[in-house]
């Protein structure tokens, strides 16, 4: 993973996805603070088992997940925070996305009708991402 990642340093942003957004902060809570990117941006994130992995059996997901992330020091080392959820999420529940939003102590973007952000579910773009990385 970190040689698709490059160096970090604090001009560098990661825009995340769903289990992207839990392989980020894996991927951050191996840095120290001073080697932290200045922001992140999580869509549909989640840091939890999600409840369409119980119900299709997919126990092995859980590997993303466990041992649960101590958030601290991304929290203190990532000065920009975002997260990014849908009221109508039919993969990741909203609540898990706010709760997320909480763990990074960031703001929470909860939008209207855009499912998961999928190509499927209409959005192939994203504005309020631009207009937090300006």
């Amino acid at each position: 993973m970190w040689d698709s990642v490059g160096k970090i340093d604090n001009k560098t942003w990661f825009v995340a996805h769903s289990l992207g957004c839990v392989t980020i902060l894996r991927l951050l809570a191996q840095l120290t603070v001073n080697e932290m990117p200045a922001g992140i941006i999580l869509v549909s994130g989640f840091n939890e088992t999600l409840p369409i992995w119980r119900q299709h059996g997919l126990s092995e997901m859980d590997t993303f997940i466990y041992p649960p992330l101590e958030m601290g020091q991304i929290v203190n080392g990532v000065k920009h925070r975002y997260v990014i959820g849908s009221l109508n999420d039919t993969i990741v529940p909203t609540e898990l996305t706010l709760k997320l939003s909480q763990q990074l102590n960031a703001p929470f973007y909860a939008l209207p009708d855009l499912g998961h952000f999928l190509g499927d579910d209409g959005i192939n773009e994203l504005p309020l991402v631009l207009q937090l990385l300006i």
